[in-house]
């Protein structure tokens, strides 16, 4: 025979199950197709083939995909479909929803709706309803009409999203993204908690609003950053603005400790984000660094910002873990 097309005769006969066993996935591995395991019942001089190589290695790569999943794995679990369409056909569906998941961390919820739709009608019956309730959520927040909901939920996404940067160690990204909430979630503490009225999209203080507010327009006057007196009149929110108005509002008792003291944790790492890639420097950044700034460790702080985003939205931040279980449910199907 051509070596292309020669075969490997692998026997479970003798040692342990483990031993054979691994031997067997080994070699389907390297060979795939090409391996015929056999085995010689006792007192027999005969071997017999076993139609079992296809079904182990299928089950492996299922396993392994699952795994990729669930850590949000989600380009190194399309590549290893692309890579083993020999051995599971018929998973279009899983890619689409996978990529779902990708475009979802990157904050594109355009297209990660677009890849929910187009998998939906691959999808099992009794799993639709589950792909529906995922579907709602991603239309909310693909709508670039601004709305107080939208701005909602966009701050549970990025909480979300935030969290699974933690888990997987990618700081910088986790940085880059806390920078963004912190300044969201204080426009939103304003607005809901406070009565403070923007316009203009969100880009300046309301001026009717604001030529009422004489306490506040005074604090503001006084309000010092680094020896400097803040500049305000032109209404354009910025940092700057938001964080003197949290403070107004925090001695006033609109804003409980409990969310002033995460604001202030968030502030923290203004600092360290300004000294790496992702804002003016070159310094890389590791666990250590980012629990010295946060004063408390990763988990706990994990816990709080999901605590937080629960009150901002009656529910925690789970729009990935209900995508997985759905990828998974689908992954059981390959066959």
């Amino acid at each position: 025979e051509k070596e292309s097309e020669s075969k490997f005769y692998v026997s479970l006969t003798g040692g342990t199950p483990a031993l054979y066993i691994g031997i067997l996935l080994g070699f389907i591995e390297r060979w795939k197709e090409r391996v015929i395991p056999v085995y010689v019942p006792r007192g027999s001089s005969t071997a017999f083939p076993l139609n079992v190589s296809f079904a182990l290695e299928r089950e492996k790569l299922k396993r392994i995909l699952r795994a990729l999943v669930m850590a949000k794995s989600y380009k190194s679990s399309e590549r290893l479909l692309e890579e083993n369409q020999d051995l599971v056909g018929g998973n279009q569906q899983i890619k689409e929803l996978i990529n779902s998941g990708y475009m979802w961390l990157n904050f594109d919820f355009q297209k990660s709706a677009s890849f929910l739709n187009r998998a939906y009608t691959d999808i099992k019956v009794e799993n639709r309803p589950l792909a529906q309730s995922l579907m709602q959520v991603v239309n909310k927040l693909k709508d670039e009409k601004e709305s107080y909901d939208r701005t909602k939920q966009l701050l549970i996404a990025l909480a979300e999203i935030i969290v699974v940067n933690l888990q997987k160690g990618q700081y910088p990204c986790a940085l880059g993204n806390m920078f963004r909430f912190h300044e969201g979630l204080m426009m939103y503490i304003l607005y809901d908690k406070c009565g403070v009225q923007f316009e203009d999209q969100g880009k300046r203080i309301k001026k009717d609003w604001i030529d009422t507010q004489k306490e506040l327009a005074n604090f503001l006057d006084q309000y010092e950053v680094n020896g400097e007196h803040l500049s305000w009149k032109n209404r354009k929110v910025n940092r700057r603005i938001l964080e003197a108005m949290v403070d107004f509002y925090a001695k006033e008792g609109n804003i409980e400790d409990t969310t002033v003291s995460f604001l202030k944790t968030l502030k923290k790492l203004a600092e360290l984000r300004n000294k790496t890639i992702i804002a003016h420097g070159y310094q890389g950044i590791n666990r250590k660094m980012m629990e010295e700034k946060l004063g408390k460790g990763i988990d706990e702080f994990i816990r709080e910002l999901r605590g937080l985003a629960k009150d901002i939205g009656g529910e925690p931040p789970d729009f990935l873990d209900k995508l997985n279980a759905l990828i998974c449910a689908e992954i059981d199907r390959l066959e």
